[in-house]
């Protein structure tokens, strides 16, 4: 085992420090990568790397054979700088301490990528050069983008290209090229939307300026970016050529040193061995175009050709030739001659024998992280204002704190570990067995060991008597050994299975020293440092850990910059928090999990006594994944909730194996749907102020008789409903709202959206920093950019899209008409207010202006109201919490099969009191009125043709030409559709990008692998909701449809989508 003291004195050098995650598609090679950076270390055997999975610590890990949830390991690398990109004349050997991550490459686990990219600093993007760039490599670049971690690459599974697709070494040059050019294209997507931004922010700033009549000459353009760190280019040392289970891999400067022992300069080489380069060698020059048409690019005949004769070499079995060419390159004193030997050993392990000695996979990786991605000092300085939640204005600190406030910033920019404050952010709770301890992590030598044993055996001298009383004691400490093993045994069967476990919380420290015995605050998500008693508690620190992948070793104190593990979090920390020595710290931000979790079932315990387990294990489960949700029903059913099948097998088996050890039953998976309306035909609902887009006719006659259409067409749908007592009737309609307020109303279905719109202390603390900051910058003639205001970009950004829709019809719904948003306040569903008299009126007050989105339109123009009118409106008043809840329990269970309805207005468009509802109780009559309106409104509902919405996943399959016919096959009996298909240049892959949905891709993986021979790989990833515009209660109508339908259609098969209705109803006692 390596030592762990060179370790934890490298933790104090920050410049030493390289935190790192290992990130890319799954079955790209990153866990056999990471053993072969492992077994550097004397961890592991080189032997065994890829075959141990050092990482992978769960056994459905080792089962499946893929990775499910990130750990870390601390390593120790001598780097020598006179091998390096740059090369140093001192040639200084210097020990880095390397953090790794390993990650998931699996979609369904791209939670734990996001906790593992949190924490690091650079990330060792891994690509397979036959697959290319998969999905969820464009999803790990992105989340690397986001998070400002700078990434480099790793061109693995090289081999694949001389062993399977058979390539000579122009087209295995011509194949990498193509391939980084594929991940470079995403990098510049990334980067154009950026400038864009960064584009739109300069023009804002420029009018803003304008307006206060300040002129500016400053001036802004794309030329004034550089963007040449951004990309992969192997010339600069940031890209890796590899062949993991081989254990070999290369940069450019490598092969550079090697060949500059020919009189070649190291740094020209270098910049010509990649790339459109080409030498003629008897003139000793180099070209940027062919010097003759034979001529090759340098990569080819001084790079690759030496791989590539060194597999031919293997693949012969020569020996004669295989121990001269070992000799030539210098490396037949490392090689044992066994490892050589062509009739013992395969040619898989020659290769591996020559290539991991001559250029180990460990050297190439390690290198290129020292010297490209940067160290914590540097990094926190970049990264900090994308994932610290910090705010620049300090007006709401008394002036002792303010100092102690801007300390705090310094520190964490900064990275300081002395005198500042503690600083930490745990991304997850790691759950971990205690045996996984190092308790004696001191390095024991044999004289020492020699020592213990000899005054162990002078405290213990062996007793003088008989054979007798021998035997006989012997006998009585062989019963009383053998009671004491059943009482063990006893005790462990009754200890619970958490007894056994640990959980500790995986962070790390961006500013101060975290010690054991230290008091620190752990600050929730939505802990606010104006707010300091809420979502905070104090706690001590009891445990600290050196993460060692499957082991623990204990310590006493990390300093900035390091990844820690700290125990004892059990009860502390649910799945993310801010750790901090002060209450004024700001949090992190939250993590971007970029998935929604749709796969769910309900797990019950088999024997009804076991039920308090099964939730202590369920709250364990929920504590120690960022993915999972967990969700209690109305009905009692406790539901699990997970990214997708994979996620939600490893669920359930932690469930049973690890948190409650108990018989647990499942129900079949559970996928959510939503409810819709359509209209039947166009323009059937129009608005009365407004004609049809069509109508020509200027005549005021035929307008009044298209208003008279209109308002027939909206008296077709509307419902009439009274109350339990009759002395309520109640007019409802439903209209269906256009696409783009739809969707934009499903994005803001989040609490942020429920502060702005309901929290009045958190519109004013907007709206009182924006006046400030305008009055500050009138004054300084400075941009208000930095203090943006999320609540005038949500008021202009809802104006905007709700003005564009009908010729403005929808934002004046929103200022005068707008009840409430539905279901949980936030969804895509309007209540509307179209009574006569209670709009407007000096008792409603529209949504919209309430919360200051658009103004209030004036009284001057309002009707006035007759007395009895009045009284009408103060009376419904009094109830009218009664139509806002029943709308509520209408949107959140909606007719078809109880689930959420989406896209729907309803408008109330009438209500009538009998002269009897006087003497009616206030509370009873607004219950009545919740249970008529939640009633009027399904009804409403059914009026129009309706609509499931279920969810689709998008699929990204690869799959051989000669298996794709079945691969579509598949696809059409789960009634997925392909969106986009297109070869993989230089391969025999085609790439199948295709929708499919939810309910149907249960078992999907394993009948493409069975109907393709094992030949596809797929992935998926939650997409979008989509109609499924199939009217589940079709009766033929038409001459057309009864040609084709018949009659009556008892003989057809039901329409899936009443298939699913049925289901979803039978599932929920319906």
């Amino acid at each position: 085992m390596q030592n762990t003291k060179k370790l934890k004195a490298l933790q104090t050098e920050q410049k030493k420090i390289r935190n790192i995650c290992i990130i890319a598609h799954v079955d790209h090679g990153k866990t056999t990568i990471a053993d072969r950076l492992i077994s550097t270390n004397g961890v592991i055997s080189s032997r065994l790397a890829g075959k141990v999975r050092w990482m992978d610590s769960t056994v459905a890990e080792q089962e499946k054979g893929i990775t499910m949830k990130a750990s870390s390991i601390s390593l120790l690398y001598n780097h020598d700088h006179a091998n390096g990109t740059v090369p140093r004349k001192d040639g200084i050997k210097e020990d880095y301490l390397i953090n790794l991550i390993d990650s998931p490459g699996h979609v369904d686990f791209s939670g734990e990528v996001s906790t593992a990219v949190r924490l690091c600093d650079g990330g060792v993007v891994v690509v397979d050069v036959v697959e290319g760039l998969c999905a969820q490599t464009q999803a790990v670049l992105k989340q690397a983008w986001t998070e400002k971690v700078q990434p480099c690459l790793v061109l693995n599974k090289i081999d694949r290209l001389y062993n399977e697709l058979h390539l000579t070494e122009l087209e295995a040059y011509h194949r990498l090229t193509a391939v980084i050019e594929e991940v470079n294209a995403v990098t510049g997507s990334l980067w154009q939307e950026l400038m864009q931004a960064k584009f739109e922010k300069h023009e804002e700033e420029l009018q803003k300026l304008s307006e206060a009549g300040v002129s500016s000459t400053e001036a802004w353009t794309l030329d004034d970016e550089d963007d040449s760190r951004l990309y992969f280019a192997p010339e600069r040392g940031n890209v890796v050529f590899a062949s993991a289970i081989d254990g070999w891999g290369f940069r450019i400067h490598q092969f550079a040193k090697i060949h500059s022992q020919n009189g070649m300069r190291r740094s020209m080489l270098q910049k010509t061995l990649w790339g459109e380069h080409y030498i003629n060698m008897k003139k000793k020059m180099i070209y940027t175009t062919p010097p003759t048409s034979n001529s090759q690019p340098m990569f080819v005949g001084w790079v690759l050709k030496n791989v590539w004769d060194i597999y031919n070499l293997a693949a012969e079995k020569n020996q004669a030739k295989t121990n001269k060419f070992v000799k030539m390159l210098k490396l037949d004193h490392l090689i044992p001659a066994r490892e050589l030997d062509v009739n013992k050993s395969s040619k898989s392990e020659i290769i591996q024998a020559i290539m991991s000695r001559w250029l180990p996979l460990s050297d190439a990786i390690f290198s290129m992280v020292v010297e490209y991605c940067p160290s914590p000092k540097r990094a926190q300085k970049l990264r900090m204002s994308k994932i610290w939640n910090l705010d620049i204005d300090d007006s709401w600190l008394a002036e002792e704190e303010k100092q102690r406030y801007a300390n705090l910033i310094k520190g964490v920019e900064q990275c300081q570990d002395q005198d500042a404050e503690v600083v930490v952010c745990v991304s997850k709770v790691l759950v971990m067995e205690k045996e996984t301890i190092a308790r004696d992590v001191e390095i024991i030598t044999p004289a020492a060991r020699r020592e213990r044993l000899e005054k162990k055996q002078a405290n213990n001298p062996p007793a003088e008597s008989s054979d007798s009383s021998n035997s006989s004691s012997n006998k009585n400490e062989d019963s009383s050994n053998s009671s004491k093993v059943e009482g063990e045994k006893k005790t462990i069967a009754e200890t619970p299975p958490d007894a056994k476990k640990m959980f500790v919380g995986f962070g790390r420290v961006f500013s101060g020293t975290i010690r054991v015995g230290q008091k620190i605050f752990v600050m929730g998500p939505r802990y606010n440092p104006k707010e300091p008693n809420k979502h905070c508690h104090e706690v001590e620190i009891r445990e600290l850990f050196m993460l060692m992948g499957k082991e623990l070793v204990p310590v006493t104190e990390v300093p900035a910059g390091n990844i820690v593990g700290i125990g004892g979090v059990d009860e502390i920390i649910l799945k993310a928090a801010t750790l901090c020595t002060s209450r004024i710290c700001p949090t992190f931000t939250n993590l971007l999990f970029g998935f929604a979790p749709i796969v769910q079932v309900a797990v019950s315990a088999k024997n009804l006594n076991e039920i308090p387990i099964l939730i202590h294990g369920l709250k364990l489960l929920n504590q120690s994944d960022p993915c999972v949700k967990i969700t209690i029903q109305e009905s009692g059913e406790h539901v699990i909730a997970a990214s997708g099948e994979l996620h939600l097998e490893r669920c359930l088996r932690d469930l049973r194996d690890l948190f409650t050890n108990i018989e647990i039953e499942v129900s079949p998976p559970l996928v959510y749907f939503k409810e819709t309306i359509k209209k039947e035909r166009p323009g059937a609902i129009e608005s009365s102020s407004s004609t049809k887009p069509n109508a020509k006719s200027k005549d005021s006659n035929k307008k009044e008789s298209a208003k008279d259409d209109t308002k027939q067409d909206e008296n077709q749908f509307v419902v009439s409903v009274s109350t339990a007592d009759k002395r309520c009737t109640i007019k409802v309609r439903a209209e269906p709202l256009p696409d783009a307020i739809k969707e934009w109303l499903e994005k803001k279905e989040t609490q942020e959206t429920i502060d702005l719109i309901f929290n009045k202390d958190y519109g004013k603390k907007y709206r009182s920093s924006t006046s400030t900051t305008d009055a500050n910058n009138n004054n300084n003639n400075t941009s208000a950019s930095n203090n943006r205001d999320p609540y005038a970009d949500f008021k202009q950004e809802m104006q905007t899209i709700w003005q564009e829709e009908e010729n403005g019809r929808w934002i004046k719904e929103l200022s005068t008409h707008l009840w409430s948003f539905g279901p949980r306040k936030t969804g895509s569903n309007l209540l509307l207010n179209h009574i006569p008299y209670f709009f407007p009126s000096k008792f409603f007050k529209p949504l919209g202006a309430k919360i200051g989105l658009v103004p209030q339109p004036s009284s001057s123009t309002s009707p006035t109201p007759e007395p009895s009118d009045d009284a009408n409106a103060e009376k419904l008043s009094k109830i009218e919490s009664g139509f806002i809840n029943g709308f509520q329990l209408a949107a959140k269970s909606g007719p078809l099969c109880a689930e959420p309805m989406t896209g729907v207005a309803l408008f109330i468009t009438d209500v009538s009191f009998s002269e009897q509802s006087e003497t009616l109780s206030t509370g009873v009559f607004s219950g009545q009125i919740t249970s008529a309106v939640a009633s009027g409104c399904s009804k409403a509902f059914m009026k129009h043709s309706p609509r499931i919405v279920e969810p689709l996943y998008l699929c990204d399959l690869n799959v051989t030409s000669e298996r794709l016919s079945q691969a579509h096959k598949v696809l059409a009996r789960r009634r997925g559709w392909v969106k986009e298909e297109f070869p993989r240049a230089g391969t025999n892959y085609f790439s199948v990008l295709a929708y499919l949905p939810v309910v149907e891709s249960f078992g999907f993986s394993t009948e493409m692998r069975k109907s393709t021979s094992g030949a596809a790989d797929l992935q998926l990833v939650f997409s979008h909701w989509g109609l499924l515009d199939e009217d589940p209660f079709f009766v033929p109508k038409t001459e057309e449809e009864k040609e084709e339908f018949g009659e009556k259609v008892e003989g057809l098969p039901p329409p899936v989508s009443k298939k699913i209705i049925n289901d979803v109803r039978r599932r929920k006692g319906l």
